[in-house]
Parts: C-alpha cells; structure tokens; sequence
C-alpha cells in the first residue's frame, strides 16, 4: 500500500518508481497495490475523503485503476479478501468445533449426572466404589469385555493377563539364567561352570557346614555318608 502520494514531486523519478510499483510491475502481489492519501498532523480540520478524492484526480495516479485508489475502494476490496478467507477457513473452523464438542460432551458424560444435593453425591460416591470393585475383580478374574478394557494400547489394565504373563517370563528367566552354576564336560575358566564331579564336591562340602537338626533325614545321611 502507497499511504503518502502527496509528497512526491510530481513529474520526478521518484513519482514514476511509485507508479511502477502501483502498476505491480516492480514489486508482483498477487493483490496489486493500493493507493490512499491520508491526512498529515496539521490537517485535522480537513475533511480526509474530500481532501483525497481532490488528490487522486488531480496527480499522475489517477492513471491508475479507480478500484486501486481512495480509502472507499479499500474498504471494498478488503472486505472481498476477508471474505474469501473466511469462505476458505470456515469449514476446518466448523470441523474444529464440533471436534471440540464432541470433547466437551465426554468429559460431560465422565463427569456423570449432576450431584447438586448431599444424598445425590453420598449415591454417586457409592455408585464410583461400586464400579471400582467390579473393575478390579473382572481385572483379576480376567473378565475383559468391560469398556475399561477395551484399548490394546492400556494393556496394563488387564491384570490377569500381566499376572500370567509375568509368571511366563519368570519360568523362562529362572529356566535359562536361575542356576548358580553350570554343568559343563571338562574343564572351563568360566566362574559359572562346574564340572559334575566339582559340582558334587561344593555340595557336599555345603552340605557338611550346614548340618542341623534335619540330618536325622535318610536322604540326608545318604547324602552326606557318600561325601566322606
């Protein structure tokens, strides 16, 4: 936008680099320019629009189009533009609200019904330990066709399903890494590995230093006598 024609000197080269430039042939928008003449500081007795219109068709930018000149035909073209942005926004604006409307109303609805007495609170607190309870025991018991346990991605909730998976695990972690040593054919440097006769050797030598009352046992004495 060109806001101060009125003071190029008319005829000079600054005037015509400014026409060029409302011409769009030096800076290209795809709106064009616009050319308005406002009022300076010491004329604030004047009348803008009289002061302006006399302006326009009196310079050199009169060569210009009429729709690219005064304050009047701004206000239409720029009200073209805001329409026609708002034409283009509107429908991701509508799909924004009715996205935040639907969240309004889950929340709503999690919220329950409104408990505007003492008795309606004391009953939706009751109702909320009630389906606490069953949420737990259907969590234990596996019984997941509850809502609660419908998303894959919160399997935690599935507390059975965790439960005997973990005991799984533990089966597979006993089963590969659960033993102090190693029985291996000949000998290892390895700290793990033991030899079958080294392995019954720490044994009994265990077995001798932690004697108690239980060595009355048969399959102890039996252990222990094959050790001397």
């Amino acid at each position: 936008m060109i806001t101060k024609p009125d003071q190029l000197v008319r005829g000079s080269d600054g005037e015509k680099i400014f026409l060029s430039l409302a011409r769009n042939e030096q800076v290209e928008f795809n709106l064009g320019w616009h050319v308005v003449r406002n009022l300076d500081s010491g004329d604030k007795d004047q009348d803008r629009d009289v002061v302006e219109t006399q302006f326009l068709a009196e310079s050199n930018f009169r060569s210009l189009p009429a729709t690219h000149l005064g304050i009047a035909h701004l206000r239409q073209r720029l009200s073209i533009v805001l329409f026609e942005q708002i034409k283009a926004e509107l429908p991701r604006l509508i799909e924004d609200i009715d996205t935040n409307i639907t969240i309004c109303r889950h929340g709503l609805d999690k919220l329950g019904p409104a408990r505007a007495g003492l008795d309606e609170q004391k009953n939706f607190l009751v109702d909320l330990s009630d389906n606490f309870q069953s949420l737990c025991d259907a969590a234990t018991k596996g019984d997941y066709e509850h809502p609660f346990f419908a998303k894959q991605s919160q399997f935690d909730r599935r507390l059975a399903a965790m439960i005997a998976n973990r005991g799984v695990e533990f089966e597979e972690e006993i089963r590969m890494d659960g033993a102090q040593w190693k029985i291996v054919e000949g000998a290892s440097k390895r700290t793990s590995h033991r030899t079958r006769t080294e392995a019954v050797e720490e044994v009994c030598e265990l077995l001798k230093k932690s004697r108690g009352r239980e060595v009355g046992s048969p399959w102890i004495v039996d252990v222990v006598t094959n050790c001397h």
